[in-house]
């Protein structure tokens, strides 16, 4: 029987997910290990935004809503910065959703515990010489989306981001940051049928952060899709060797509050393509613009390959790369382009 496929713009996610696919794992699975297999190597990762998609034969297709939300619940409005104000980088902390988002898409199907898809981010975080990263993981493969809501690691993130430091995070928002999910919805193009996250989601809003991406495809008809955008100069939080993503929107005098819990804008890259002879793909194209239907529609009704889809990506996005993972008939095949020369 042919193995699952991944691939990833990130190399630590792409061994990662690569091992859960060995170990027996599916596309689920190979997204969440991919995601904290970047989060091992990299201290930006694991509080980041993360969307997630999947789709194909015999599951009902999902996405998976991992983004930040603006922090400062249960609390009375701060008098607010003034805007000659040197605006400290706590202010901008937001409060992160990504593990309990990876807790819920668990729950949602994949075959292998929590705890064998963080080992491998476990001991990549050792070997980077992130001991504290290293616990934290191996925290949330024994006790869920709790990890940051308890103990030692929320008290470390409340004295980094907390209004002590000028920061909004609250007890609060870690207790209630909890993700989003919502069946996708298909619009027809002109190569098959498109799903996109966050479809009323502005493309202006999105930060200027780039996204990492990960695509999976399994055997068993499923594929899916995970994009993340770290913040590699976020707020610090020593103890856990973690970072906060600078995704809030500070308050200010004079101007309205963004409602705590609301959700930040993210760049989500991804896309679910789909046709009636029950082939399916997830897309991720690595870069800051979202997917649209147009950079995938071919308007003068060309005959539909993969490939130029892809190429198409690339080009309209300014996307370092596209991938796609398709399944039919139980066989999984990575389809990629790269910009021009």
């Amino acid at each position: 029987m042919p193995t699952g496929l991944v691939a990833s713009s990130d190399t630590a996610a792409e061994q990662a997910a690569g091992q859960a696919i060995a170990d027996g794992g599916n596309a689920i699975d190979a997204v969440i290990a991919g995601f904290l297999g970047a989060a091992g190597a990299r201290d930006g990762v694991l509080l980041s935004p993360v969307v997630a998609m999947v789709a194909g034969v015999g599951v009902a297709s999902r996405w998976f809503d991992g983004r930040c939300c603006q922090p400062g619940a249960e609390v009375p409005r701060p008098r607010g910065f003034v805007a000659e104000t040197t605006i400290p980088v706590a202010a901008r902390a937001a409060a992160p959703r990504s593990l309990g988002m990876l807790a819920l898409l668990h729950a949602y199907g994949a075959a292998r515990p929590m705890r064998a898809l963080c080992a491998p981010a476990v001991a990549i975080a050792s070997k980077a010489a992130a001991p504290a990263r290293s616990e934290v993981l191996d925290a949330f493969g024994r006790n869920g989306s709790m990890t940051l809501a308890s103990g030692h690691v929320a008290r470390a993130l409340l004295r980094a981001a907390g209004q002590a430091n000028g920061g909004l995070l609250t007890e609060a928002d870690l207790a209630s940051a909890r993700p989003a999910d919502a069946p996708l919805a298909f619009d027809t193009i002109n190569s098959g049928e498109l799903a996109l996250p966050l479809s009323s989601e502005p493309a202006a809003s999105t930060p200027p952060r780039e996204a990492e991406v990960l695509v999976a495809a399994d055997p068993r008809g499923i594929v899916s899709a995970i994009a993340f955008s770290p913040d590699d100069e976020g707020l610090l939080v020593p103890e856990l060797q973690l970072r906060l993503p600078r995704d809030a929107e500070p308050v200010q005098r004079g101007v309205a509050r963004v409602t705590p819990r609301a959700p930040r804008p993210a760049p989500c890259p991804i896309a679910v393509l789909r046709r009636p002879d029950g082939w399916y793909a997830a897309l991720g194209a690595a870069g800051r613009n979202p997917i649209d239907a147009t950079a995938l529609d071919s308007a003068d009704g060309d005959a539909f390959t993969l490939s130029s889809q892809l190429q198409r990506l690339v080009t309209a996005l300014d996307a370092r790369s596209a991938w796609a993972a398709s399944v039919q008939r139980q066989r999984p095949q990575i389809t990629h382009a790269a910009p021009l020369s």
